[in-house]
């Protein structure tokens, strides 16, 4: 899936960086003056490429285009952390040594804390999300349908009584509820086998009566599938 290629990709380049940054910390690195600044600022600057290495890993991606921004989230937060953590322990380092070594640890600790439980949140969010789009597309799925279905007999219709009927049938539906409910679930299949019914007459050029007696009775259906929607909030 393209989405986690993208991740591969982010991966890369975050270790990348991190060698990088190991590079110029280790090359530049006073080793005569080193004390707990540059060690404690080198290992959890270390630390916060680990951790942000895992929070890519443990991503997964959606295969649901409507959430695809929504996806990224926990990339983006991880982004954050990674900058955030980097630029204070790459601090702490090139000052090499200093009094307030609690600062560091104090420093390091909240951010970690704070970037997991953000995680941790980001997750289940995201998982949630998912979740109610693909249970609202399913509840939409039957009405496109129906329109796909109305469509179709429109395009196959020649007679201009009868297309003007099946117009203002196809602008009720249209103007309906595009939720479906599983109580609605009787009303809209009789609905579909009636227009299942309207295109069978039409191919065989049945009676323009009996096509339009089959158009009336499939607006019923469709009146009381409203009034059922309507009833039942």
């Amino acid at each position: 899936m393209q989405g986690n290629d993208s991740i591969k990709k982010i991966s890369i380049i975050e270790l990348l960086m991190f060698i990088g940054w190991c590079v110029v910390v280790l090359v530049f690195a006073d080793y005569d003056r080193a004390g707990f600044y540059f060690w404690g600022g080198f290992g959890f600057g270390f630390l916060s490429f680990i951790v942000a290495g895992v929070s890519l890993l443990l991503i997964k991606m959606k295969n649901n285009r409507n959430t695809a921004e929504i996806n990224y989230i926990p990339v983006y937060y991880t982004a954050v952390y990674l900058l955030v953590a980097i630029i204070i322990n790459t601090y702490f380092v090139f000052r090499v040594t200093g009094k307030f070594n609690v600062i560091l640890v104090v420093l390091n600790s909240v951010l970690l804390v704070a970037f997991i439980a953000i995680r941790l949140y980001t997750d289940s969010f995201v998982a949630r999300v998912d979740e109610q789009t693909r249970q609202s597309a399913e509840k939409l799925r039957p009405i496109a349908s129906i329109s796909s279905q109305l469509a179709t007999i429109l395009s196959i219709t020649t007679d201009t009584d009868i297309k003007k009927q099946l117009l203002k049938l196809k602008e009720m539906v249209e103007y309906s509820s595009n939720v479906s409910q599983k109580f609605l679930d009787n009303s809209q299949n009789l609905f579909l086998f009636q227009l299942n019914q309207i295109q069978s007459l039409i191919v065989e050029h049945k009676d323009k009566d009996e096509i339009n007696k089959k158009i009336q009775e499939a607006t019923a259906t469709w009146k009381t599938r409203n009034g059922v929607a309507s009833a039942i909030k």
